[in-house]
């Protein structure tokens, strides 16, 4: 009977943990940080992009939300600055 005890409560604490860790990994999904309102930008490649260096006014992105993808242009290019 403490044998069969024992073997339940491992069994409790394993999908506990697995039911924590399955919430953790969920909150860093690359769906669930789109559903937060960022946008994944790729270029023409599919390359995703994560600074502005090299790009030139008029190259075409590839914008993905959490709701759809849509096709744009860019209009201007800023460096980073010190807050960045």
């Amino acid at each position: 009977a403490r044998l069969r005890l024992a073997a339940d409560r491992l069994g409790e604490a394993r999908e506990a943990r697995l039911t924590r860790l399955s919430g953790a990994l969920e909150l860093v999904s690359p769906l669930s940080v789109l559903e937060r309102g960022y946008a994944i930008v790729r270029d023409t490649q599919g390359r995703v992009l994560t600074e502005t260096v090299g790009l030139q006014p008029g190259e075409r992105l590839q914008i993905r939300l959490a709701q759809g993808e849509m096709d744009a242009q860019l209009l201007d290019v800023r460096p980073p600055t010190a807050a960045d």
